[in-house]
């Protein structure tokens, strides 16, 4: 497995822990809704795991992770 697969399974295992505490109520978001936190949820659990089984999908798979803590930070502040 390399380093980048690690990486994304690490991410997704997070993802997977913080959005199960978001249905609990335990997570308090400054957004309205679930569409966001759930876009999320959906881009590390299907979309990624699909785009680092392809190496040359990696530097977009960078790119896609910037953004992507972008928006975590959106949803936090």
């Amino acid at each position: 497995m390399s380093t980048v697969q690690v990486a994304a399974k690490r991410v997704a295992q997070a993802v997977e822990t913080a959005w199960q505490a978001y249905l609990r109520g335990e997570v308090a978001t400054q957004t309205r809704g679930q569409t966001l936190p759930h876009t999320m949820h959906q881009f590390v659990m299907v979309e990624l795991p699909a785009k680092v089984a392809d190496p040359q999908a990696w530097p977009a798979i960078a790119r896609e992770m910037r953004i992507f803590l972008n928006m975590l930070g959106v949803v936090a502040s």
